[in-house]
């Protein structure tokens, strides 16, 4: 393991209390997270084995395990370990998108986070920070009302990907004209959500 991270200490007092079985079930759910997430997506692009170098069910699955074990991501009060797992890997799945997108590192905030919210001092590029708390919140609100549809989940995962209409539809191994349905079923789930006013 490499050097303890500095939430060591306060995850691994939460790890006394896991046994075997709460890990084999927090791995089973990281696995089925990524079942679904990485359909059809592990053989090309950001995702692909070739790219990171092993399979990605491992490479997720173990980098989620090794930043809560090294202290690396914080543990947060109220999740579950499987919660923060997952919350672990999508998280580390956007980054190897942005990496591939732009190829580089995505930029991120450097010091205590909480430090941001009491100071005086401006956040850095505030009004895109800002801005981009607002799509990620509407994005998981999106993500939450397509949850549990696997066509839907890997229509947006393709989108999300700025894949073009010919492209998914190829992807998915779909017609254009069905891949034009999803596209109407998934705006009527937005549609349909309290959270968007169209």
């Amino acid at each position: 393991m490499d050097d303890p991270g500095k939430y060591y200490d306060a995850n691994r007092r939460k790890l006394e209390g896991i046994d075997d079985s709460q890990w084999t079930s927090a791995l089973k759910k990281c696995q089925e997270h990524l079942r679904i997430k990485l359909k059809r997506r592990a053989t090309f692009g950001a995702h692909a084995e070739k790219r990171l170098g092993e399979d990605p069910f491992d490479y997720y699955t173990h980098y989620a395990y090794n930043a809560i074990i090294s202290g690396n991501w914080e543990w947060k009060e109220g999740r579950t370990l499987a919660q923060q797992m997952i919350l672990i890997i999508d998280s580390t799945m956007s980054t190897e998108v942005e990496k591939t997108r732009t190829g580089k590192e995505p930029e991120m905030l450097n010091g205590n986070f909480d430090d941001y919210f009491y100071s005086d001092e401006p956040l850095p590029d505030e009004f895109e920070f800002t801005k981009e708390i607002l799509i990620n919140k509407q994005i998981s609100v999106l993500e939450e009302a397509i949850k549990g549809d696997q066509d839907l989940e890997v229509y947006w995962e393709c989108i999300k990907d700025k894949m073009k209409r010919a492209e998914i539809a190829a992807f998915m191994e779909i017609t254009v004209k069905k891949q034009d349905k999803l596209r109407e079923k998934l705006i009527d789930k937005v549609r349909q959500s309290p959270y968007f006013e169209m």
